[in-house]
């Protein structure tokens, strides 16, 4: 019983991230952040560089979130600067990202 607090308050926390901004209701859809570089289907060798542009300035669950319905798997390399260990076997379906202040800063494929 003592878990079902945490339990609840993580359940609300992921339905507020899910919820949409009702906004003015004037009807218009205009995106509030510029339109992102589309996230090409791993490759091998990879096209670092589109993968990149696709996933820095998002926050870690958007990116691994959009990386994972591309067909990558994801790691964290580092989290504000404090590198995580990671094993040396390559992947070309692997995003390894590196977080600064809860949004990717970096990514390398591989």
């Amino acid at each position: 019983m003592r878990r079902l607090g945490p339990a609840l308050a993580l359940l609300a926390l992921l339905l507020a991230a899910c919820a949409t901004d009702g906004g003015s209701g004037s009807g218009s859809s205009a995106p509030s952040a510029p339109a992102r570089a589309s996230l090409p289907a791993p490759t091998d060798p990879p096209n670092a560089e589109a993968v990149s542009a696709a996933l820095v300035g998002l926050t870690q669950t958007e990116a691994e979130a959009r990386a994972g319905a591309a067909g990558y798997t994801t790691r964290i390399a580092s989290v504000d600067g404090q590198p995580r260990a990671l094993t040396m076997d390559y992947s070309a379906s692997r995003v390894n990202l590196d977080v600064a202040d809860g949004r990717v800063a970096a990514v390398t494929v591989g």
